[in-house]
């Protein structure tokens, strides 16, 4: 894998929460607690993305641990494709996630390609895009809308090249995890459409993971975490007890 293809953020945050889970379980005597050594990794959003990311970088970096399933809620899948129909979507439309490409133009300056961010940005957006170097999503949620921005008084012909370019090392390293893995989706998800998280599903069903997943009629990107745990439970409790997880492959979302 070439320099400009390792993945810039899936890596840290499994590696991460790897050694996290190692040191939870070798501190288990001083806590007075005994937590088991069976492990489920769940997260929503770019957690459940962090999650995806751990289970698959699990089997070389800490065979040690056991990992019997994986739950994403709201999971992004950034494949070179999907990044340009989110870049290019609705050009017009004042839209609050405009802020997720900004965040994704600051990590292109930490790129090995170490492209500005101001070059894939107008002046308009200028003031936006220094808010989202120092603060959280919701407040440049709030400043993409109060600026009144599209993508297209966004974005130079330069961003959507450097997105295009970016996509390779934001991929996971496999979509074939050693473990089954639970995907729930909010049918209203605006924050990571609905195909996106379809895209990664149909991915790591042709790679061969046993997936179970949930499409929630109504529901929108945070609502999928607490409307998913009638199905996500369930799950948990049968690869927790190593029983098997029935594929929807292949069968209409539900």
């Amino acid at each position: 894998m070439s320099l400009g293809r390792i993945p810039i953020w899936q890596r840290p945050e499994a590696y991460s929460t790897l050694d996290s889970i190692r040191a939870v379980q070798s501190g288990e005597a001083e806590l007075g607690v005994d937590l088991g050594d069976h492990v489920v990794l769940i997260g929503q959003s770019q957690g459940g993305g962090a999650a995806f990311a751990t289970a698959a970088f699990a089997p070389d970096y800490a065979p040690d641990i056991d990992i019997r399933g994986t739950v994403s809620t709201g999971i992004p899948f950034l494949t070179p494709q999907l990044m340009t129909a989110v870049a290019t979507a609705n050009p017009d439309k004042v839209d609050p996630t405009i802020a997720y490409l900004l965040y994704i133009g600051l990590l292109a300056e930490q790129a090995p390609t170490h492209v500005p961010a101001s070059s894939m940005f107008t002046a308009k957006a200028a003031p936006v895009l220094d808010k989202a170097r120092t603060g959280c999503v919701v407040p440049v949620f709030n400043a993409v809308t109060d600026a009144g921005l599209t993508r297209a008084n966004t974005m130079t012909p330069k961003a959507l090249e450097v997105i295009q370019g970016l996509a390779p090392s934001l991929a996971y390293p496999t979509v074939k995890l050693a473990h089954p893995l639970f995907v729930g989706t909010g049918a209203q998800d605006h924050d990571v459409p609905p195909p996106m998280q379809k895209a990664v599903v149909d991915a790591a069903c042709a790679a061969g993971t046993v997936v179970e997943a949930h499409v929630y009629p109504g529901l929108d990107h945070s609502g999928a975490v607490n409307g998913s745990l009638g199905d996500s439970v369930p799950f948990v409790r049968k690869v927790m007890a190593g029983r098997p997880v029935t594929s929807t492959c292949g069968q209409p979302a539900s």
